[in-house]
């Protein structure tokens, strides 16, 4: 027996193109149909409440069954809406963890339960991730009875730290569906709640400071009940404002907040209560002086996290100086003003020493401090000084140009003139020594001062002088001078023992006799009109004097001894006889007498 083979050709190119293919893409393909059936998610377990009051949170337990192969685990609890679309309540947290192998999870799903009352579908989607979507695998249906939630009366105050109320404080609530409220004053809420929910209440209140206090809370409906009260992060902040020296002074204070500053002026004694202010806030208190225009003197930046007290040091400095002259004496009355004036007025106090007393005056800045006295004399002294007040204070004092003048009266002969009554600047000040010297004290400098000087009720000289640091004495000359006679005979000869009186309107002033050589000399005569009379007996001549004649010559018509007098028509001034007519009235009156006596004589002889 002959066996035969059969002789086979070539494989058809066709067939070897199949089998190609079979063998590169048959590995894909299972691999894909292998992972595709192999991964897997089942909802192996669920606990639901059958009923739950609208917006009350629900609470579904459940266990997934899970096959996988690297890749994601995914689980959605979806509601179904009236349109027949359905709406995500709930999805796992952990959805992103790649997960291989089997086993099982469990999760607590929360969400809320709808707002109005109605029987709701939900379904719970097991699901995986492959390649760019989910893929569900079970699906597990459930109902949730809604009911209409039980409302609670919740009743609260909205206070500070202290328990006093903020008036209009604002209140969020979340959820806030089926919710009614009703603010009423003093801070206070009425909230109806419906039961068996948790609520987050925010409230919000803005202050004077332009910045709000938070504060929130959350709990049921009965929890927030017993609280009665919300105490609110706002508390008071008191301030003492004190000086250099540690004593208090009512400071203007700005106490910033963000964004608005608010200014209060509600000082007393160094202590300012600024209430209500919302902590945890960061500030700028300012200090100024004198009033909130002025300068800050002060402040500080504070970070508030409880009510507290806060003392600011402020930059006010009080010192004390003298007024005085050039002589170191002390100005009563002068008046001190400042440049820039940052000092109040009732801060410059003048004690009864002739100190000035500036309290609370900014330190650190250079002022211009004009002092100014008024005298007696209506002229007032003035001095400027620019200065600190620290450096002001290391003074002690500031000199007025101020001093005593000296006026010296003297004659035309340069003689003191004693009792001489002066009048300075209209006002009379007294009488001269008897060195003819009277000193005015007090009188302020670089001012032009009219001085007259009067004797025996005289005006005898007068002047207008100005007085400066370089010039504190006067020297007046007084119109009062000598006045020298010399009385003559006819001939010119002296005549000693001539008695002369010097007379002002008839009245006789002085008296005096001639010397040996015929004058007589009347001293410190007050300048004026005179007359002059000469007597010789039985000579008798006078002369006029005008107003400042210092010396004159009074003839009297007397021949010298050792010749016969002879009549001359010779004459003085004024009422001077010639001698021939006094022979002849000598004569007349001789005879008279003589038979007078004669007559007398005869009657008594006939008796």
């Amino acid at each position: 027996m002959v066996e035969r083979v059969a002789r086979r050709g070539p494989a058809p190119a066709y067939l070897i193109v199949t089998i190609f293919i079979i063998l590169h893409l048959t590995p894909l393909f299972t691999a894909e149909v292998y992972g595709y059936y192999h991964n897997d998610v089942k909802i192996i377990g669920y606990d639901v409440p059958s009923t739950a009051v609208a917006g009350q949170t629900v609470l579904v337990q459940l266990t997934v069954w899970y096959r996988l192969d690297a890749t994601k685990l995914g689980v959605v609890i979806s509601r179904e809406l009236p349109d027949g679309s359905w709406e995500r309540v709930w999805y796992n947290p952990d959805y992103e963890l790649m997960r291989s192998g089997q086993g099982s999870v469990s999760y607590v799903a929360n969400f809320p339960a709808p707002d109005r009352p109605n029987n709701y579908r939900y379904a719970i989607h097991g699901m995986y991730w492959y390649g760019n979507e989910w893929v569900t695998t079970d699906v597990k249906y459930f109902y949730i009875q809604v009911q209409q939630p039980q409302e609670v009366l919740v009743s609260l105050t909205v206070t500070d730290r202290r328990g006093r109320p903020l008036e209009g404080a604002r209140l969020t609530i979340v959820p806030d569906s089926g919710v009614r409220t009703l603010a009423e004053p003093g801070g206070s809420f009425k909230l109806w709640l419906p039961a068996n929910r948790v609520y987050n209440l925010s409230f919000e209140w803005y202050s004077m400071y332009g910045v709000p206090a938070r504060f929130s809370i959350s709990g049921r409906p009965y929890e927030l009940q017993a609280l009665g009260r919300v105490l609110m992060p706002v508390d008071d902040v008191v301030l003492r404002v004190v000086d250099l020296e540690g004593r208090p002074v009512d400071a203007a204070v700005v106490f910033g907040g963000v964004p608005v500053p608010f200014s209060v002026e509600m000082i007393v004694g160094g202590d300012v209560i600024f209430q209500q202010v919302p902590l945890y806030y960061t500030y700028k208190i300012s200090v100024l002086w004198p009033d909130l225009s002025g300068v800050e003197v002060g402040g500080t930046t504070l970070y508030l996290d409880a009510g507290t007290s806060v003392t600011l040091s402020a930059a006010l400095r009080s010192l004390g100086l003298s007024v005085v002259d050039r002589q170191g004496r002390p100005l009563t009355g002068a008046r001190v003003s400042i440049a820039p004036n940052l000092v109040r007025p009732d801060d410059i106090q003048l004690r009864p020493d002739a100190i000035f007393t500036l309290l609370r005056i900014p330190d650190g800045i250079t002022y211009d401090f004009t002092v100014e006295w008024t005298s007696p004399y209506g002229t007032t002294a003035r001095a400027l000084v620019r200065d600190t007040p620290a450096g002001l204070q290391a003074r002690r004092s500031i000199t007025v140009p101020v001093d005593d003048i000296t006026l010296n009266v003297v004659d035309f002969d340069g003689r003191p003139v004693a009792g001489a009554a002066i009048t300075f600047a209209g006002q009379d000040i007294g009488s001269t020594d008897n060195q003819g010297i009277l000193i005015v004290g007090q009188v302020p400098l670089d001012n032009d001062y009219g001085i007259t000087v009067n004797k025996e009720g005289v005006e005898v000289g007068s002047d207008r002088v100005r007085f400066t640091a370089a010039k504190t004495s006067a020297t007046i000359k007084a119109d009062i001078y000598d006045i020298t006679v010399l009385v003559k005979g006819a001939t010119g000869q002296p005549l000693t023992g001539a008695i002369v009186e010097l007379r002002k309107a008839g009245a006789v002033i002085k008296t005096g006799a001639t010397d040996e050589r015929g004058q007589v000399r009347f001293e410190k005569v007050i300048g004026d009109d005179y007359t002059v009379e000469a007597r010789f007996d039985p000579f008798i001549a006078s002369r006029n004097l005008p107003k400042g004649t210092r010396n004159t010559v009074v003839m009297l018509d007397i021949q010298p001894p050792t010749r016969t007098a002879t009549p001359t028509t010779a004459a003085t001034q004024g009422t001077e006889a010639a001698p021939s007519t006094l022979l002849i009235i000598g004569v007349i009156i001789g005879a008279v007498l003589g038979l007078t006596i004669a007559l007398i004589a005869v009657r008594a002889g006939r008796r």
